[in-house]
């Protein structure tokens, strides 16, 4: 489990998400490594190249695309997400 953010983030709202994914994951117990693309050009593009979105923070597991908060939370409340972190398929 893989969590792309950025530490020089221009709004409000993807600090907000960015912080927000990491607390969802940790509440479920999750162990997951975060990639600074503000760091690192090379997995920026990969990112972007695999999503097809820019934005941030994004979520992948087992290399997949998951999406961004508003995805996970979504998985979540449908009781999803635990599923789909240990490799299942949204």
């Amino acid at each position: 489990v893989v969590l792309y953010y950025a530490s020089v983030s221009g709004t409000a709202k993807t600090k907000k998400d960015t912080q927000s994914l990491r607390w969802l994951l940790e509440k479920k117990n999750c162990a997951f490594d975060e990639v600074d693309i503000a760091r690192d050009a090379m997995a920026r593009g990969m990112i972007r190249k695999k999503s097809g979105t820019a934005a941030i923070p994004q979520l992948y597991v087992d290399g997949k695309y998951i999406g961004g908060y508003d995805e996970v939370q979504e998985l979540e409340e449908i009781d999803r997400l635990s599923d789909v972190l240990d490799g299942e398929d949204p």
